[in-house]
């Protein structure tokens, strides 16, 4: 009679047998699935690592604002005169440029280093350019109160006050609002050359001192 314990060791080894049979046939496939699982490791962190490189160059370009923007450079201009001391120059084409030789903005902000900049104080008028329109800002009003110039043209104003009090000349369009001379009894007169708008049409301008124009300094500039 078959003990119980002899069925026990017959059928581990039963099991250990079938093992080594499953073994035997897996073995000659061991060499190709591991070359396969290495090959798939390979390009699997390949992925990865352009995944990665993807999100960071996009994840850069957000946040310097670059993100689907033309990349355009400012052309610069070589100086070729200057109207007045302190005041912007002028290129040889005809355009007025900051110290950087890039064209001026005549919508920046007044005096920041993008805006046509006004000349330091004059005490001769003959100095500066003929071409000059000369602007007289008083309690009576501004002189002249009308004037014109071609579309784009390079401009000098020469801005002065006729009386004791301070005036700060502007334009009324936005387009315009880095153009502004201000004047008083220690600094009588001020030039600023700035290129004259390409838009045709009429700009307003007024003293921005505070009750000035409603007691008729005001005037208006017409490009043609």
């Amino acid at each position: 009679m078959i003990k119980t314990k002899d069925l026990e060791v017959c059928y581990v080894a039963s099991l250990l047998a079938a093992l080594v049979r499953n073994i035997r046939n897996f073995v000659p496939h061991i060499p190709h699935f591991v070359c396969y699982n290495k090959l798939m490791e390979k390009k699997t962190t390949i992925w990865i690592i352009i995944a990665v490189v993807i999100v960071a160059v996009v994840v850069v370009l957000a946040l310097t604002g670059n993100f689907g923007a033309k990349q355009t450079q400012e052309q610069t201009y070589k100086p070729s005169n200057v109207a007045a001391p302190g005041a912007s120059a002028v290129s040889t084409s005809g355009i007025v440029i900051t110290s950087e030789g890039k064209a001026a903005k005549n919508d920046a902000k007044p005096m920041s280093p993008e805006a046509p900049q006004e000349s330091l104080p004059i005490t001769d008028k003959s100095s500066v350019p003929s071409s000059s329109i000369d602007i007289k800002v008083a309690a009576t009003g501004i002189t002249p109160k009308q004037f014109t110039v071609k579309a784009g043209a390079v401009t000098h104003l020469l801005v002065s006050s006729g009386d004791q009090y301070t005036h700060l000349f502007k334009f009324e369009d936005p387009s315009l609002q880095a153009i502004a001379i201000g004047i008083g009894p220690g600094d009588p007169t001020r030039l600023m050359t700035f290129n004259a708008p390409t838009k045709t049409g009429t700009y307003n301008y007024f003293c921005d001192v505070p009750g000035h124009a409603g007691r008729g300094e005001t005037g208006k500039m017409i490009v043609e």
